[in-house]
């Protein structure tokens, strides 16, 4: 599955709008943006991650407490479909569709308001919802799916108590954002030399699909 989920990043790369999401954000040119997103993250530096190992190092061998807590709300499902608990691969699943997530989550967090950058960021997660369905998501453990239904959950509870806020009267940094940004890795442990190697591979955006989007560009 992990393999199928590195796969599905280089896609993504190469879709509709990929090039937006590639590349880790400019701290000195958007210094906001660490204020509004906590943890950032792009597409090559989740395949990075899973390349070198980093989402297998952040288990360390046996999936979390809360990981395995979580599966005794599944467990009725488990016990009828066979299915046994979790496992620390299942938790690296979890931890790289996390932050493929995050990649739209963060977008619409830093650029909400910017319709433009909204149907990018909605292009972009409809290509991965899709070949997620039609590629693996029979094969995820019921955990992770729980668990990737609550972060969705968390993430847009969060949205729309900032819309709330910024209705009230309060500014958002990022609403006016309408140049190119990109996001930072969200782990800098990774090997520089694996990291470039697996960008080499990545297929660049043509001229054609450049001039698809406009110079707006979103911050993810």
């Amino acid at each position: 599955l992990i393999c199928k989920i590195h796969e599905m990043v280089k896609k993504l790369i190469c879709s509709d709008f990929g090039y937006v999401f590639q590349n880790p954000v400019s701290l000195d040119e958007f210094k906001d943006y660490s204020k509004v997103v906590v943890k950032p993250i792009d597409l090559s530096s989740v395949g990075s991650n899973i390349v070198n190992g980093v989402y297998a190092g952040n288990v360390q061998g046996k999936a979390s407490s809360e990981f395995w807590n979580a599966s005794q709300g599944v467990g009725f499902t488990r016990l009828q479909s066979g299915i046994g608990p979790p496992t620390p691969m299942d938790e690296v699943i979890f931890l790289a569709l996390r932050d493929i997530e995050s990649i739209w989550q963060n977008c619409y967090k830093f650029n909400r308001g910017n319709i433009q950058i909204g149907r990018m960021t909605q292009v972009q997660r409809r290509i991965c919802q899709k070949i997620i369905s039609c590629s693996f998501e029979g094969d995820l453990h019921p955990v992770v799916k729980e668990k990737l239904t609550e972060y969705e959950d968390v993430c847009k509870k969060e949205l729309s108590s900032k819309v709330e806020v910024d209705i009230e009267g309060s500014s958002n940094p990022g609403c006016s954002i309408v140049n190119t940004v990109r996001c930072e890795a969200s782990q800098p442990s990774a090997v520089p030399m694996m990291e470039s190697t697996y960008k080499d591979q990545l297929k660049k955006p043509t001229a054609a699909e450049k001039k698809r989007v406009a110079t707006p560009c979103c911050g993810h």
